[in-house]
């Protein structure tokens, strides 16, 4: 069962085992990892995050995008639609991604 704060989240969410999902956080029609923690304050639109991975504070992750397994996001990102981030990825805090 996730454990999920004081969060919006739609019915079409799926969630793996022992998900964490912090305060005020916004998940709509995403999929969640197995042991994947997403902090407070992130927003979730349509987007697959793999297992084991760690969402910051204050990120975005648009419509399309894919996280992999074993990644790490830092507070602040804008992830873009249909942006495909692999497996043991490192981003750090307040990265920008242009989407040409």
């Amino acid at each position: 069962m996730p454990q999920i704060g004081y969060g919006s989240l739609t019915e079409e969410v799926e969630f793996g085992e022992d998900v964490s999902i912090g305060n005020y956080s916004l998940v709509r029609n995403a999929k969640i990892g197995h042991r994947s923690k997403i902090w407070h304050f992130c927003n979730l639109y349509g987007c697959f995050i793999g297992g084991c991975t760690q969402i910051g504070s204050y990120t975005q992750i648009k419509q399309g995008a894919v996280i992999g397994d074993y990644c790490k996001l830092q507070d602040g990102i804008s992830i873009p639609e249909e942006t495909r981030i692999g497996n043991h990825v490192f981003i750090g805090p307040k990265a920008a991604f242009a989407n040409d």
